[in-house]
């Protein structure tokens, strides 16, 4: 997750040149009991620019609607496709070919 944050800093200017961002540096991996509205709710007071990660099941379904809710609505929500768990994402991760990451196009992204 820290390196998706920094693909998104790396490919992603902020508007205000001067403004502090944190994706990579503050990330939060929600707890059994998935938390994530709450959770939500109290980093956006320190922070305008959050977004949310949800699986592509149906407690994320649930998740996304409740983060599209409300008074105080998360703007941004990523969810995984249908089916797809962060279990799904880190397997894939984890078994990938090297010699895809390997390509000299991306020497620039470290």
């Amino acid at each position: 997750l820290r390196l998706f944050g920094r693909v998104a800093d790396l490919t992603e200017l902020p508007a205000d040149p001067e403004g502090a961002t944190f994706t990579h540096e503050v990330g939060v991996i929600p707890t059994k009991d998935a938390r994530i509205n709450e959770t939500y709710h109290d980093l956006a007071i320190v922070h305008p620019a959050l977004t949310c990660l949800v699986d592509g099941d149906q407690s994320g379904n649930d998740y996304r609607n409740a983060l599209s809710g409300g008074a105080s609505p998360c703007p941004r929500i990523i969810q995984w496709p249908n089916g797809w768990t962060i279990e799904d994402v880190v397997a894939w991760v984890c078994t990938a070919d090297p010699t895809v990451i390997a390509h000299a196009d991306l020497d620039a992204f470290g």
